[in-house]
């Protein structure tokens, strides 16, 4: 059965253009914002159709990796946010619900220029804001196989689309998506690179925008045709048995 996609309100860009064609493979970065700041449901937000997020070299006490999926309202909320334990890599792996299209991503370290130790004055609630600076570079990798990469074999595969991400600190700019790799997908693998001699890597929101299928209502419509049709097998059972053989032909 075709998925039955759910379109997503417009969003605009702040270039002074109109929004780029779909048919183009990948555009500039642009200005990243909703188009009405008075909206509390975000459809076009994809965060809600996260179901499960892993990460690797993810420093200590911050291993709850959906936390950089937020609203647009709180995009620029320095906390909760991730950073890298070692160095300044980071890779962030997530599964969806349904399958999705992703349009373009927004990847910002909001409010991460000090260290603030918990309970101390003036500290910001939960305390731990960790230091490190945004990413300079994403690879993202598409393909469900990629759900076993690792550090050790992630540079032996070509990735689908690697972006260079500009600093980011009031979660406005995003990075349109090739749209040849991030339709219709299910798992994405986001491989953050750090900027040299920045030492770790730390992000605050990871916005997602695109669109996503209904795989429930698929699953509707396979029962109701499957009922449909049990129920012509059954009529037609019941005529074969009457001795009325001529309609059951």
């Amino acid at each position: 059965l075709t998925p039955i996609l759910a379109l997503t309100s417009v969003r605009h860009f702040r270039t002074g253009g109109p929004l780029p064609a779909l048919g183009l493979d990948v555009a500039p970065p642009a200005m990243w914002c909703s188009h009405s700041h008075d909206e509390t449901e975000d459809a076009w937000n994809l965060y809600q159709h996260v179901e499960r997020v892993e990460g690797l070299n993810v420093a200590d006490g911050m291993e709850d990796l959906r936390c950089l999926f937020k609203p647009f309202a709180r995009r620029r909320d320095p906390l909760p946010a991730v950073a890298s334990a070692d160095d300044g890599e980071l890779i962030v792996k997530v599964w969806f619900k349904s399958p999705v299209t992703i349009r373009q991503l927004c990847v910002a370290s909001c409010g991460g220029h000090r260290v603030e130790e918990p309970g101390a004055p003036g500290a910001t609630t939960g305390g731990g804001m960790s230091c490190g600076s945004a990413p300079a570079t994403l690879r993202c990798f598409t393909s469900p196989a990629a759900d076993g990469l690792d550090f050790a074999g992630i540079d032996d595969i070509a990735p689908s689309q690697t972006m260079e991400l500009p600093p980011n600190p009031q979660a406005d700019i995003a990075t349109p998506c090739s749209m040849k790799h991030f339709n219709q997908v299910t798992f994405v693998l986001f491989h953050f690179q750090g900027r040299p001699g920045s030492g770790a890597t730390r992000i605050s929101y990871l916005g997602l925008q695109g669109v996503h299928s209904h795989a429930s209502r698929q699953v509707v419509d396979a029962k109701y045709e499957c009922l449909h049709f049990n129920h012509d097998v059954q009529a037609r059972d019941e005529r074969a048995a009457s001795g009325d053989m001529f309609d059951c032909m």
